[in-house]
């Protein structure tokens, strides 16, 4: 055999050291599936194989790759109360060398169940060791529990079944359902124990006197007449079937009423007729001996019971088949009749234990023996199985008898483990047992509590300079009466300590109780916890930002005063709504939370909303997934609102001063290149035609200059007034600076539509202003670059459209030119040179 073929136990494993031991688990063992096999020092896993890793790990490990394990303490795993039990050295389970089953808790929070068994060994350096050995059971556990209902399913249809069905051990009744209770008038229980005969109407008595073997030869119901204990007779169809159970042979009997008036006829003529056969082939060997010793007749069942055909042994003697007959019955022995135990013996020689019966029969003068025997094997063997059981019986009840001390033990260990502290107390108010934390809590060595009154170290403190006093009386009497109670209790020689302190009597009886037992139990913890938790919320009420906790689906449960004054809805009719209701406008957004959440992680966005009187707010909402204390338990999410309405606009302002020109809400040169760039690209893309107009005000500077600059403000703004109504929606006017203004035109056909815009805006400016009362005029020189026949990107387009400008100037002003320069200006009625200060009348 191989190595990794072989088998490792834990006796195999126990004399082996520290490195013998590793090479096994890891050679021998890495490929056992369900089975662990791990080696502790100092209670910490330093070996264990690859399925083990698996089975402690749960649905997280990974084989071979798992280091959360290697390195744990094994009593991390175990359930409460084994955490209790098991001290961390695991010493506990090398007291039992047959193993445990034991609860284990996997790192990913699901339930182990292994049969454990613990050895000794030591390391290299001396050191001990404990190499554990765990079979999983889950699967042998969820076997046995589908038995159990599968059973208890099968027993309720019997137990509601309309038909009488018993079972017989022998033929005594140990079982009878509830409409066989009903039929024999026994619903209380009364048939059981008793013998199924006696139900039986006396002309069908001999029928089960002599036995039901025959009646388990009958493929059909076999008619039979019953009597219940109230004397009804009822007629019924019955059907015999013998099975056998671990105890032993079982017979089991079902039979169906059929006392109805319009079966009686059929039934009585049925009956009779089976009644005939089965009395002629009962299961009993019956068999007529005469005073010379000759067997008369021979039965059927006398031919099965001692395996001789009749043929071969009427007129013979009986001798041949019951040994010693003669002598006891015939010969003037003292058993002429009755009932006696005998050996019957075959024609080989074997012989067969019977139950005989003798009648004696006298006809004229002859007399006839009439023997009756029922082979007894069954039974024999069940009187050897019932002393066997006796005996399995006396053994199991000694290994109970261990396995109660063992349980003692246990619970000692269990009361010294225990974090509360724990007092037996008699009925005279004396301590009779104190556990560890007992005396750690009350300031004392446990040996010095016991044989103490109560009321001398359970003391409590009361408020203000009031000296201590006892917490129960020597009747164990005390306030707060049954249950528990919290009360300061006061240390040997240290400060007092909140505790809860509950009584128990050991009796519940009239009398007096024999003996108490009395848990104090350390609250300080929690008093610090419920104070963290009152400043906790002390903090979500008066938080500025608004909190709130709702479940997986955005429906809120809770929130903070906060929460409901961002939104400006009443917190109580905030409760049990969604958040989609008031918060998000857009479902997309409510779906990325909402999935973010359930993932796990935090979301982070800021988004405008509406409030119900109407006005806008900006909030910043995060959410993050709140811990749950088990995969199974409901999820909720955190959602905090901050108001950054302010900030929001303050960003819109500057963003806004920082794109447009302050004087005309133009764009200003910033932004006027960036739509430039957006436009060339747009455009190369589509394939479409785009104009960038350069426009120079002629005339502007005398206009500054005479009137001031608040004039030539006034006529800028009017100015982009204009060229905003020679533009579309989606063309950009710009001021790049002073009086120098950009139009993009997107999406042409050709130049024919960028010079009508420049014709518009010439005509447009044109046309007089009217400054501080006084009107004035001015014009424009429009320079026009188009793409793609101009240029191919915005540096040049701006470029040539520059140029372009400078020739209308030099064309003569009032005009728009492309940069080959062909176009003719367009005339005013007066030189676009002369500025009009005419008060009170229009120069046209």
């Amino acid at each position: 055999m191989s190595a990794t073929q072989q088998t490792i136990t834990p006796e195999a494993m126990a004399p082996l050291s520290s490195p013998v031991v590793r090479e096994v688990v890891a050679d021998l063992v890495s490929t056992m599936p369900g089975v662990l096999v791990c080696v502790c020092r100092d209670g910490l896993i330093v070996t264990v194989n690859e399925p083990g890793q698996c089975l402690l790990a749960g649905g997280k490990g990974t084989p071979g790759r798992d280091p959360a394990v290697i390195g744990r303490p094994f009593h991390d795993f175990l359930s409460p109360p084994y955490t209790t039990v098991i001290d961390s050295r695991l010493e506990v389970l090398l007291e039992e060398p047959t193993g445990l089953t034991l609860p284990l808790r996997c790192l990913d929070g699901s339930t182990l169940h292994l049969v454990v068994q613990a050895r000794a060994a030591r390391d290299e350096d001396g050191a001990p060791l404990v190499v554990l050995l765990g079979r999983d059971i889950r699967k042998q556990i969820k076997g046995v529990n589908a038995l159990l209902a599968q059973q208890n399913r099968l027993a309720r249809m019997v137990d509601l079944s309309f038909d009488l069905i018993c079972l017989l051990r022998g033929s005594t009744i140990t079982f009878l359902n509830r409409a066989g209770a009903r039929m024999l008038g026994a619903p209380g229980g009364e048939a059981l124990g008793r013998a199924f005969a006696d139900f039986v109407c006396s002309d069908y008595r001999a029928l089960f006197d002599e036995g039901l073997d025959r009646m388990l030869q009958e493929d059909e119901l076999v008619p039979v007449r019953l009597q219940a204990l109230g004397g009804q007779r009822l007629d019924v169809e019955m059907r015999v079937t013998r099975f056998r159970e671990e105890a032993g042979e079982c017979t089991m009997i079902e039979a169906r009423d059929i006392t109805a008036r319009q079966q009686a006829a059929e039934g009585v003529r049925m009956r009779e007729a089976r009644l005939v056969g089965i009395l002629a082939h009962v299961g009993e060997a019956v068999l007529t001996v005469g005073r010379d010793g000759l067997i008369a007749s021979f039965n059927l069942a006398a031919e099965r019971i001692f395996g001789v055909a009749a043929a071969r042994v009427v007129g013979t003697d009986v001798e041949t088949v019951l040994p010693g007959f003669t002598a006891d019955f015939l010969r003037g022995g003292a058993l002429a009749e009755g009932s006696t135990e005998r050996q019957g013996r075959r024609p080989d020689g074997q012989a067969v234990p019977l139950a005989l019966a003798v009648s004696r029969l006298v006809q004229g003068r002859d007399t006839v023996f009439v023997l009756v025997a029922r082979d007894i094997t069954g039974q024999k063997e069940a009187q050897e199985r019932e002393q066997r059981h006796a005996r399995e019986l006396e053994a199991r009840v000694e290994a109970r008898t261990r396995d109660l001390r063992h349980v003692m033990r246990q619970n000692e260990r269990i009361l010294e483990a225990a974090g509360d502290g724990i007092l037996g107390v008699d009925g005279i108010g004396r301590v009779r047992f104190a556990n560890r934390a007992a005396g750690r809590l009350l300031g004392m060595d446990p040996s010095l509590l016991v044989g103490r009154a109560l009321d001398e170290i359970l003391l409590r403190a009361d408020s203000g300079e009031a000296p201590p006093r006892a917490l129960f009386d020597a009747r164990m009497v005390g306030p707060g009466g049954e249950g528990f109670q919290e009360v300061m209790v006061v240390r040997h020689e240290g400060a007092p300590f909140p505790a809860e302190v509950a009584r128990t009597a050991l009796d519940d009886d009239d009398q007096a109780p024999a003996g108490w037992v009395v848990v104090v139990r350390d609250v300080s913890e929690r008093h610090k916890a419920q104070a963290h938790l009152r400043l906790s919320n002390a903090l979500f009420k008066n938080a500025a930002e608004g909190f709130a906790v709702c479940d997986r689906r955005g429906i809120l449960h809770l929130v903070n005063p906060a929460f409901a004054e961002i939104t400006g809805i009443e917190a109580s009719a905030l409760k049990d709504r969604s958040v989609a209701d008031f918060l998000f406008g857009e479902t997309l957004l409510l779906d990325s939370l909402l999935a973010a959440i359930e993932a796990g992680c935090r979301w982070d966005q800021e988004l405008w909303s509406k409030r119900p009187d109407g006005s806008d707010y900006a909030v910043r909402v995060a959410g993050a997934p709140l811990p749950t204390s088990s995969p199974d338990e409901d999820g909720y999410a955190a959602l905090i609102l901050t108001d950054v309405t302010q900030r929001k606009r303050d960003e819109e302002r500057i963003r806004h001063q920082a794109n447009y020109d302050s004087l005309t809400a133009l764009a200003n040169r910033a932004l006027f290149h960036d739509r430039l760039a957006n436009a060339v690209a747009v455009a190369l893309r589509s394939g479409w035609v785009l104009a960038l107009l350069y426009i120079d005000l002629d005339g502007f500077k005398r206009i500054n200059d005479t009137l001031g600059h608040a004039a030539g403000d006034q006529v800028l703004s009017e100015t982009a007034r204009r060229l905003l109504a020679c533009a579309r929606d989606s063309d950009t006017v710009a001021r790049l600076g002073g009086d120098e203004f950009t139009l993009i035109l997107t999406d042409l056909v050709d130049a024919d539509d960028a010079q009508r815009v420049a014709q518009r805006v010439l005509v447009s400016l044109a046309a007089p202003f009217d400054v501080k009362g006084q009107v004035a005029r001015i014009s424009a020189s429009v320079g026009i670059a188009l793409l793609p026949m101009h240029a191919l990107d915005a540096e040049h387009l701006l470029s040539r459209a520059d140029k372009a400008m400078y020739q209308a100037k030099r064309a003569g002003k009032n005009t728009w030119r492309f940069p080959s320069g062909d176009e003719i200006p367009l005339p005013l009625p007066h030189d676009e040179d002369v500025l009009f200060l005419e008060e009170g009348r229009d120069p046209d």
